[in-house]
């Protein structure tokens, strides 16, 4: 879709045109007639429903169809704080029963056609129960919409991914756990599924940032671990870096230069590192295009650095992930053409890593202007 001035002004606030324009992509050719579903809590709809209403509001002027699910025992009182805050003619109406599940898909394509919010009530029926009616075949992007926001750890910081297997650097709060649940009983209908919670102020920031303003709920990824790249398929890895990078790799033969490689067992992300004096050069870290959003980078971080307490690395000044990695590191250093980084380096080898990143050739093929 074309843009309107008014629409990319307020993206353009909430964060980078290449982010936004390549969510607002995969939202709209995804498969089915709902490209999410939202499922606010009470206090949410009782707090900031003008906040929701504008967020689905705005939703729909991107030509996107939200599915908005008012469940539990306080569900009428949170529908009529949507259709109060909301204007009718922008809802389509159905009420979760027996029979429901069966013509889900047929009130989305009436509420895509006419360009409205398919508001689902359910009073009786739990949410875990209208959810396993939807996923995958309806459902394949959750956001639990909270008054309270993101999921938040034991000292009260919000968390921006939880694992339900595997490795987290965080111990939940009390009162976290029927989340958790309600998260994992999706996943586990669907492993591959999309599921996040953020408060309506942080919502769209949630849905069309990289980075993200809320917690992503991840099963976790199977990351191996190899020594060189000796029985990886270099097919599949190259396509991943040009994925990644949107360009072609200069010389193709320096991936044999990799002494470690961490690896998403799909090819959906990779770290690659050489061996230097001064510790392990990150040479290439990528995460395909589908997969971002979703929490793989940090899983791949957490599994790289666990034994590996020196790194250094470079990045492209717009690299739009900087910040993450500023975030990663103990220091770095900022110049053209690149941003250097390193974490657990001595002071003394500071300079032969910034050396080191100065006089490397660039991996890939330069960008066309």
């Amino acid at each position: 879709m074309l843009l309107s001035t008014t629409l990319r002004l307020f993206l353009d606030g909430i964060g980078r045109r290449e982010e936004y324009e390549f969510y607002l992509r995969k939202f709209q050719t995804g498969p089915g007639a709902c490209f999410a579903a939202l499922m606010p809590d009470a206090v949410a709809m009782e707090e900031s429903e003008e906040a929701i209403a504008f967020d689905l509001h705005f939703l729909l002027r991107l030509e996107l169809t939200p599915m908005v699910l008012l469940c539990g025992p306080e569900a009428q009182a949170m529908r009529s704080s949507l259709v109060r805050a909301l204007p009718a003619s922008l809802v389509v109406e159905a009420a979760a029963d027996p029979e429901w599940a069966g013509t889900v898909e047929g009130h989305l394509a009436v509420a895509r056609r006419q360009e409205k919010v398919l508001a689902v009530c359910s009073e009786s029926i739990p949410a875990a129960t209208v959810l396993r009616a939807l996923i995958p075949a309806v459902v394949r992007r959750l956001h639990l919409v909270r008054a309270r926001g993101p999921l938040r750890d034991v000292r009260d910081r919000p968390v921006s991914l939880h694992l339900l297997q595997g490795r987290n650097d965080h111990a939940l709060a009390d009162g976290e756990q029927a989340t958790v649940d309600l998260a994992a009983a999706c996943l586990a209908a669907a492993p591959g599924m999309h599921v996040s919670v953020a408060s309506p102020l942080d919502l769209l920031a949630e849905l069309f940032t990289v980075r993200g303003k809320g917690t992503v709920i991840r099963r976790g990824s199977v990351i191996r671990h190899a020594g060189g790249i000796a029985g990886l398929d270099l097919d599949r890895l190259t396509a991943l870096l040009v994925e990644a990078f949107g360009r072609p790799l200069a010389r193709p033969e320096t991936l044999g230069d990799a002494s470690e490689v961490y690896l998403e067992e799909n090819y959906r992300g990779a770290a690659l590192l050489e061996a230097h004096p001064a510790g392990l050069y990150l040479a290439k870290f990528a995460v395909g295009t589908q997969a971002r959003g979703d929490g793989l980078a940090q899983e791949l971080w957490n599994e790289m650095i666990d034994g590996h307490p020196s790194l250094f690395w470079r990045s492209r000044p717009g690299n739009p992930i900087n910040g993450w990695y500023e975030r990663q590191a103990d220091g770095r250093l900022r110049e053209e053409p690149w941003h250097i980084f390193w974490r657990g380096i001595r002071a003394e080898d500071i300079p032969a890593v910034v050396a080191y990143c100065r006089s490397r050739p660039a991996d890939f093929v330069a960008a066309k202007d």
